[in-house]
């Protein structure tokens, strides 16, 4: 099947190349800030344009664009903010990373660094009615305050002013608008239908096990499954897909013992694991392969680094 394998080398090679590259840029120093510094460059990969684009677009357009539209000829660009709002995603996950200690790592401004552009990267997904930005946002202060926080004036504060922007969005224009979408845009339980995608391309990739070609035209019902490991499966076939689920699900036990080992330094475990978390659930509920690809090579990217931190364990202070 030549279209099937024309996809699999094309996708395959970049994606090892990605992987190869992470691993040796984080295998070149131990050190946790250099670490550190590679974990947020492999966020930010993706979002630097985004958070660009985004920022002017909330200047041409106001704060909240109901109708989800990107750029000045508006038609054009309609059903691409998700896509874009997925890559911001492990952006938005460092905002987690107030609550770190900033004694672990040499240089503090990298993490004011990584908090700021946290913020406008959600500050951008606000701007496009994304309630995928507001999970993930929540998620990784939760995280954030779970794992490295102790009650002090600064987790008290930092809550405090938390609830209120909340009430305070409560009140907002752009709190009726996410109103709106739950209302029209489809239960936030069921991912706004995605179980059904999910289900339906399942369900075809049990007929054809060895990859659908020109699955476009032959099934029009769907177009992606919103789902990572099952828009690749549909394509190159089981095995691929199998192969691409075990290599993330180690990646995940990866950075499951990152985070609860002792021996590597806080800073570094903590921003692992914001990032492992943010990366599964974009990957989970996007159409990261043919959607969103620069998302994809940066999840690889991620992969070989902390495949790197992993081995090299104690070694990272």
């Amino acid at each position: 099947n030549n279209t099937n394998l024309t996809t699999i080398v094309t996708r395959s090679l970049p994606a090892v190349l990605f992987f190869a590259v992470g691993f040796n840029l984080a295998s070149k120093n131990k050190k946790a800030t250099y670490c550190y510094f590679i974990l947020l460059l492999a966020a930010f990969f993706t979002s630097f344009v985004n958070i660009y684009n985004g920022l002017i677009d909330t200047a041409q357009n106001g704060f909240i664009v109901p109708e989800r539209m990107f750029g000045r000829d508006r038609e054009e660009f309609t059903q691409t903010t998700s896509l874009i709002v997925s890559e911001l995603i492990p952006t938005i996950a460092c905002i987690g990373l107030f609550f770190d200690k900033p004694n672990l790592i040499d240089d503090k401004r990298l993490r004011w660094f990584a908090f700021a552009l946290g913020i406008l990267g959600e500050l951008c997904a606000i701007h496009y009615v994304s309630r995928a930005g507001i999970l993930i946002m929540a998620l990784s202060v939760i995280t954030g305050l779970i794992y490295r926080s102790k009650i002090n004036f600064r987790t008290i504060f930092f809550i405090s002013i938390t609830i209120l922007a909340y009430l305070s969005f409560l009140q907002t224009d752009a709190y009726a608008v996410f109103e709106l979408k739950n209302e029209t845009g489809g239960d936030l339980a069921t991912g706004n239908g995605r179980d059904e995608r999910m289900l339906y391309w399942l369900n075809r990739i049990i007929e054809n096990p060895i990859g659908i070609v020109n699955w476009q035209n032959q099934y029009s019902q769907y177009s992606w499954a919103h789902n990572f490991w099952i828009d690749f499966t549909k394509e190159c076939g089981i095995i691929p897909g199998i192969a691409l689920v075990l290599f993330s699900l180690r990646n995940l036990y990866y950075v499951v013992r990152i985070a609860i080992n002792r021996h590597i330094n806080k800073s570094v475990a903590q921003l692992v694991l914001l990032l492992g978390i943010a990366y599964f659930l974009t990957l989970f509920t996007e159409p990261t392969m043919q959607g969103a690809p620069l998302l994809m090579f940066s999840y690889l990217f991620f992969c070989g680094i902390v495949r790197s931190i992993y081995k090299n364990g104690k070694g990272i202070k």
